[in-house]
């Protein structure tokens, strides 16, 4: 027991105080009472409800931490509830630095002197920063702010005072060169043109039809080539019989003169038969014309001669005899004033087909008083 000294009168009543407390507690060891206390407490069981001793701390609590990798050594930078501060964390990602070069990013591709930026929406903001060659300037009000971009070509200098334009034959120039501003008309120069496509397309196609000619290419059409060039069947005839002109053409063909009478000769007599000859190859009648000497056109009545064909071989009148003129009497009729009277048109048919060995004669069936020098012509065409 501890012996508490005495105390001077204004501490009497702290000392009765304290000594009745220390009687207590003697009371209490004297009957056990704390060891009971401490013994109750050690068997409680963990977690205890009112505190912890640091084993059973360790015990009840450790092994959750180790369940995290590190979980015991676990730094708890900040823990007491202060930010925790960035730099002191541990496998950080790399975070990229700068500005943003990407939907913002302008290019002067084009060689462009101003670009204009549109901004639309509310919130954020944009910073224009200048770069090679680009110049920014600003304008307008705060409300209604523009931003210049001024871009200059790299590598460029010196300057243009004017430009021209230099064309080559053919071509006619006006206001070239262009000092301050203005026009430079390009024309084509007296006498030349440019073709169409069509036209180009015609004169390719005529070049091509002229290497015909030339034997540069195939295709040519031989008779398509005569009808052109309106050779008709001369470019392919047998000439041996020698060549007639027919309704202007030259044309495989004669002339065929029948001799009725001669010129002065008298006792001339009428009849069938006067004049024939044969044919030995096919024929056509293109003309018929029958005349006298001019000097020899008698003085009255007509002379008058009816052509024929006489076909099949034979002697004279055998075979089958046809007239060729569809006149009055199948005659060409001559007057006394005329030395000359065309009967084509008078031809059956307006022409006459023969076939090799058939016959060409004259029948006299009237002569004018005095005349003479008489002849059937035919003009043929060889088929």
């Amino acid at each position: 027991m501890t012996t508490i000294p005495a105390l001077p009168f204004y501490g009497q009543q702290l000392r009765d105080t304290l000594s009745a407390l220390d009687t207590a507690i003697d009371g209490k060891e004297s009957t056990g009472t704390a060891a009971t206390a401490v013994s109750a407490h050690v068997a409680a069981a963990d977690p205890h409800p009112q505190y912890l001793t640091p084993t059973e701390g360790n015990a009840a609590y450790a092994p959750v931490a180790q369940g995290v990798t590190n979980g015991n050594s676990h730094d708890h930078n900040g823990g007491d509830g202060a930010q925790i501060a960035y730099s002191s964390l541990s496998g950080l990602p790399t975070l990229p630095t700068g500005t943003n070069t990407g939907d913002q990013a302008l290019s002067n591709t084009s060689n462009a002197t101003s670009h204009t930026v549109t901004l639309s929406g509310s919130g954020g903001s944009l910073q224009l920063v200048e770069g090679s060659n680009v110049t920014l300037t600003t304008s307008g009000t705060a409300s209604a702010a523009v931003v210049t971009i001024a871009a200059s070509v790299p590598g460029g200098g010196g300057t243009v005072t004017s430009i021209g334009l230099i064309a080559p034959t053919g071509f006619s120039l006006s206001g070239s060169p262009v000092t301050t501003s203005g026009d430079i008309t390009l024309a084509f120069a007296a006498g030349y043109s440019l073709p169409t496509t069509a036209s180009q397309t015609s004169w390719d196609t005529a070049f091509t039809e002229r290497r015909y000619w030339d034997g540069g290419a195939t295709g040519l059409s031989a008779s398509t080539a005569r009808t052109s060039l309106e050779l008709t069947a001369i470019a392919t005839a047998n000439l041996s019989g020698g060549l007639a002109l027919v309704g202007g053409l030259l044309v495989p063909g004669e002339v065929v003169k029948l001799i009725v009478s001669d010129f002065g000769e008298t006792g001339i007599t009428t009849g069938n038969f006067k004049r024939e000859i044969r044919m030995d190859r096919p024929f056509v009648v293109v003309g018929v014309w029958w005349n006298c000497h001019p000097t020899a056109m008698g003085s009255a009545s007509t002379s008058d001669a009816r052509p024929y064909i006489r076909t099949s071989a034979g002697t004279t009148s055998a075979g089958t005899k046809i007239n060729l003129l569809t006149s009055t009497s199948n005659i060409a009729s001559l007057a006394a004033s005329a030395h000359t009277v065309d009967a084509t048109s008078s031809i059956s048919g307006g022409t006459y087909s023969g076939s090799a060995g058939d016959w060409l004669g004259v029948d006299l069936m009237s002569l004018g008083t005095g005349s003479s020098g008489h002849q059937l012509t035919y003009l043929l065409r060889y088929s």
